[in-house]
């Protein structure tokens, strides 16, 4: 064990994090013996575990390409996310997939869907603004017309106010303003 310390030592120092996560796996697939149980009896990303299925070899052709997809989403949506985690470079990924757990690359993918939809959401925002802003305007006019009396700056006739204070709130906010009111118009008996 400590022949394998050393070797780590020896050919990973000086490397970024990174990339020193994906060396020591090298190393260690490196120095063990063929045969023997260990992490690997091949060297590089692409080590065939000492049981002779090659595990990690599918999954991490899978991460990869998913990866180099979240990318390209994440620049056609022009989210701004980059590097190390938002990158084309498909090998790069493929090698830090295969450096680290099964788990870890799996948060990895998730963690950048997640990042997709939040930014889609905020990119999708405005259109959801303008319709709040237009069902707000529609709801103080049916409050004026049928003589309803509701006040406060949820009543404003400014377009630009409701679809300012829209953009400054979760979508669920302005879901529940809506929701309230239209109920606050439909309990109106006038």
């Amino acid at each position: 064990m400590q022949g394998l310390a050393r070797a780590e030592s020896a050919r990973c120092a000086g490397r970024g994090q990174y990339d020193q996560i994906w060396c020591t796996n090298v190393v260690r697939a490196d120095v063990t013996p063929p045969g023997a149980p260990g992490p690997a009896v091949a060297s590089g990303p692409t080590a065939v575990p000492a049981t002779g299925v090659p595990s990690s070899l599918a999954r991490c052709e899978r991460y990869a390409d998913t990866a180099v997809q979240q990318h390209q989403r994440n620049v056609a949506l022009k989210c701004g996310w980059g590097e190390p985690e938002w990158s084309d470079d498909r090998q790069r990924h493929y090698d830090w997939c295969a450096a680290v757990p099964a788990e870890q690359s799996e948060a990895g993918t998730q963690k950048r869907e997640q990042m997709l939809a939040a930014c889609r959401q905020t990119k999708d925002r405005p259109t959801q603004c303008d319709t709040y802003a237009q069902s707000a305007i529609r709801d103080q006019q049916e409050n004026l017309d049928r003589g309803c009396g509701l006040q406060g700056p949820e009543w404003s006739p400014d377009y630009n106010w409701h679809y300012n204070w829209c953009l400054t709130v979760s979508l669920t906010e302005s879901n529940a303003g809506s929701a309230l009111r239209r109920a606050a118009l439909d309990a109106c008996q006038k």
